[in-house]
């Protein structure tokens, strides 16, 4: 059964089931026959670690739709064994991310979390993951240390900075072919370490500032690009203060 719930979830989750399953395997084994250890596979929950509320809900509740979906077409095939989803709404903020990571931990029949869904919740929630031995998939996380820690649960569905910043970039220089370009980030680990990257392929940029998550007011910014002639503007950030930006930027005649 724990090979079939590891199939359901596709192979890149493969691996984090697997060792899910594993570690459950030892913490269930009392001793009895094949069939206890069969039945102990039975009833487990995969975690969803994200935002499902707040400013950054709308990417978090598409990932746990995912997640949900996989469960729930694996269950329909195994109605005699079947698992569930337990979510933990980590709002994308690091600071609530602990709590809920030791809340998962402590939880027994948590073999496997989708998530952390962001880089800066990952950087302080993976490490109680990893003294848990709980296996993790990310989705989203896309920071590129967050695979050098030395992690043995840590799992990326996605490509990271290394890969997305690049692309970025050479989109900005070679298709939009913009001379003069103006880099924002919002000091977070996503968007801090994608700047970095855009900025290794475009060069050096007409100016570059910093904002902060959940600021709403941008026009100190909005003047600094104006002024600067940028032609192109990269943001390292989520959308909610990006939209912000961009509005303001309008606004401005930009």
């Amino acid at each position: 059964m724990r090979q079939k719930l590891a199939r359901a979830f596709g192979g890149i989750a493969i691996a984090a089931l697997v060792f899910g399953g594993a570690a459950c395997q030892a913490g269930d084994d009392d001793g009895g026959d094949g069939g206890s250890g069969s039945n102990a596979a039975c009833g487990m929950k995969i975690g969803f670690f994200g935002a499902l509320t707040g400013d950054a809900a709308g990417l978090g509740i598409h990932m746990r739709n995912g997640t949900k979906l996989a469960i729930d077409q694996y269950n329909k095939e195994n109605a005699d064994c079947t698992a569930e989803i337990v979510e933990y709404d980590s709002q994308g903020d690091p600071a609530k991310a602990p709590a809920l990571a030791t809340q998962a931990v402590g939880d027994q029949k948590v073999i496997a979390i989708i998530g952390p869904a962001f880089s800066g919740e990952s950087e302080v929630a993976d490490p109680i993951f990893q003294s848990g031995n709980l296996p993790t998939i990310t989705p989203s996380a896309t920071r590129p240390s967050l695979s050098t820690k030395g992690w043995s649960v840590f799992h990326r569905g996605v490509g990271n900075d290394e890969s997305q910043g690049p692309a970025a970039g050479r989109y900005i220089k070679n298709v939009l072919k913009a001379e003069k370009v103006y880099v924002v980030d919002d000091q977070s680990a996503y968007g801090a370490g994608l700047a970095d990257e855009v900025k290794k392929v475009i060069g050096t940029p007409v100016g570059e500032d910093k904002v902060q998550v959940k600021q709403t007011n941008f026009s100190a910014v909005v003047t600094k690009i104006r002024n600067s002639g940028a032609t192109a503007l990269f943001f390292g950030g989520y959308y909610t203060e990006a939209g912000l930006l961009l509005k303001q930027l309008k606004g401005a005649g930009w």
